[in-house]
């Protein structure tokens, strides 16, 4: 029950398909997040505040040792080797 009420939005579904709460289409789950962009009602109107997600990243930046340049730690060594850092 703890993932349900993490991915439920509260909308409807039947056989793959969830009911838009702005329009009132029924929509398959795969094109749901699209849906939503082109349908025109923001999370907020819908539900009364922002949906978060469940993930959450944090970007580790660092400052190359060469150039003084502030870059992702995954990143690095990309820039190192490239003709930005000299």
């Amino acid at each position: 029950m703890k993932n349900h009420y993490k991915r439920c939005d509260g909308e409807r579904t039947l056989n793959g398909k969830k009911e838009c709460r702005n329009c009132m289409k029924w929509i398959s789950k795969a094109n749901f997040a699209r849906h939503r962009l082109s349908c025109g009602a923001s999370d907020k109107e819908l539900y009364g505040t922002h949906i978060l997600s469940t993930r959450t990243y944090r970007i580790n930046r660092t400052k190359c040792k060469k150039c003084d340049e502030v870059i992702t730690v995954a990143n690095m060594a990309r820039h190192q080797k490239s003709k930005a850092c000299l």
